[in-house]
């Protein structure tokens, strides 16, 4: 299990995903990843970039009917997406790692049924993120910047529903947003998904 680094708004933050991982190629001689601080997962493949060392990595993941929590008063709200993740590591020359970076894409539906059932809205996002480490190799050191389409929910399988929820732009490793914020918690948003959800 993954936890993938997002950093959305709204509800769509840390979901653990199940994973089907695909190691992507790397120009290089091969490093061998044992030597790096911290040990990178086991779908990055790691390569010397003059002293240094870069690694990369790439998976899909998926969420069938994901229980994100009571939206509508009682009722939960679940998720049903797919996401592609790029991924990309850089150590330095005593092989601490410095910085990461990644870009990801999620496909799927909410519904307030347990089982994906209808009615249902659409959702689609992506984004890319990068992490510089303040302590070289300390993960807990890390500030991490995200930007790009957080959350599009939009287009229903009720009639007349058109693009509610949207949130793009920039957050900053202290949480603050630069761009269109209407994402769910913010004024009217829940209320207007759970108008068309709930019937």
């Amino acid at each position: 299990m993954l936890t993938v680094v997002r950093r959305p708004i709204g509800i769509l933050a840390g979901l653990c995903l199940t994973l089907a991982l695909v190691p992507s190629a790397l120009a290089g001689s091969p490093v061998d990843p044992s030597t790096l601080n911290p040990v990178p997962p086991g779908y990055y493949r790691c390569g010397a970039d003059g002293a240094n060392t870069i690694c990369r990595g790439s998976f899909d993941a998926s969420l069938v009917n994901a229980d994100g929590g009571p939206l509508c008063g009682d009722q939960h709200l679940y998720e049903t997406t797919t996401s592609t993740v790029l991924a990309v590591r850089f150590y330095d020359a005593n092989r601490n790692l410095v910085r990461r970076t990644g870009r990801a894409e999620d496909r799927g539906f909410f519904s307030l049924s347990p089982t994906g059932a209808p009615p249902t809205i659409a959702v689609y996002a992506h984004w890319n993120w990068s992490i510089e480490y303040a302590v070289p190799g300390d993960l807990d050191s890390g500030l991490q910047t995200t930007h790009g389409l957080i959350n599009h929910t939009g287009g229903s399988s009720s009639p007349g529903f058109a693009v509610q929820l949207h949130a793009s732009g920039r957050v900053l490793p202290d949480g603050t947003f630069y761009g269109l914020n209407h994402d769910f918690g913010t004024p009217g948003a829940n209320e207007a998904i759970c108008a068309v959800l709930l019937g």
